[in-house]
């Protein structure tokens, strides 16, 4: 809580960390946690609440994450194209100025398990007809904001600026962004689940 970066796991494998909180890490570099260069390792249950960025992932394969909390930060998940076959299901990320961002090109990750996407709170606008809690349609999350950051990584201290949500309104509507994840099967959030009891879950 309150530093540059909450946890760094790093150059390591087959690690587990589960039940964790990752609170007000804030700053142009600050991040909830750090994998970088670390394969096979499983998150489980954690939340990250006002980060600059809740998890960063650099040079990093088969890592697992289910059931984390991503609420109110700067930037859910940010991953480079590095990293490779992530496995992401039953997360939430809610009230994000950016809940993925991808920098430096495509990738092969996954963003469901076994028919278990994630819940994408105000962002998930499709249809649940016959109410059984998942979206009728894949999910496509699509984001311009890694343009601003791969041209120049000041671009950070503006996320909370009024005029990154116009850049990403106009881009919007220009058709110019670009798809940052696809979840084949998105979950519908409970009705009446308030934040608090989201926060606390696990």
């Amino acid at each position: 809580m309150f530093n540059t970066g909450g946890a760094a796991i790093m150059n390591s494998n087959r690690i587990i960390l589960k039940n964790n909180k990752f609170l007000f890490n804030q700053g142009m570099r600050s991040l909830g946690v750090l994998l970088q260069m670390a394969n096979d390792n499983e998150m489980v249950n954690n939340e990250f609440y006002q980060n600059q960025r809740g998890v960063y992932i650099d040079q990093s394969t088969n890592n697992f994450l289910k059931g984390n909390m991503f609420l109110q930060n700067q930037i859910g998940l940010e991953f480079w194209a590095s990293s490779q076959n992530q496995i992401f299901t039953n997360n939430r990320f809610l009230k994000n100025i950016s809940a993925v961002l991808r920098i430096g090109g495509e990738d092969n990750n996954k963003w469901s398990f076994h028919g278990v996407g994630n819940h994408w709170g105000e962002q998930a606008r499709i249809l649940d007809l016959n109410q059984d809690g998942k979206g009728e349609s894949p999910l496509e999350y699509k984001s311009s904001l890694h343009k601003i950051v791969e041209q120049n990584e000041l671009a950070y201290l503006f996320f909370n600026s009024p005029s990154i949500r116009v850049y990403e309104k106009i881009n919007e509507l220009l058709q110019e962004e670009e798809v940052m994840a696809v979840d084949r099967h998105p979950i519908i959030e409970q009705a009446g689940l308030s934040l608090q009891q989201m926060i606390g879950s696990s």
